[in-house]
């Protein structure tokens, strides 16, 4: 096996070329160029990634920013992101109804 990513010209097309590069050229730049095996196998485990309904150049791109050597699903921020906008509208609801509480005991 030999440890040049670059030998792998043909990656497959459901692999975003761009997200694929930053990451070989990420990994490079941390000393830790993937052997071609490597690189079959997270291209494996992105594959199944994909097929559970991962968005492939997002868990490319956390992996590049954040230097990882493997790659991991990107979790839902979008339904935390919700969940916590349902509790702050709780909390406003609750504010405003205190404060009307309030209001309505100095009468």
């Amino acid at each position: 096996m030999t440890k040049n990513p670059e030998l792998i010209t043909d990656p497959p097309t459901w692999l975003p070329a761009d997200a694929w590069a930053g990451y070989l050229e990420m990994r490079k730049s941390i000393k830790k160029t993937p052997t071609e095996r490597a690189t079959l196998l997270v291209q494996k485990k992105l594959l199944g990634m994909l097929h559970a309904g991962q968005n492939i150049e997002a868990v490319l791109d956390q992996s590049t920013v954040n230097n990882w050597t493997d790659v991991y699903p990107v979790k839902n921020y979008e339904k935390l992101n919700a969940a916590a906008q349902g509790m702050n509208k709780a909390a406003a609801a609750t504010l405003q109804n205190l404060q009307d509480f309030l209001g309505n005991s100095h009468e």
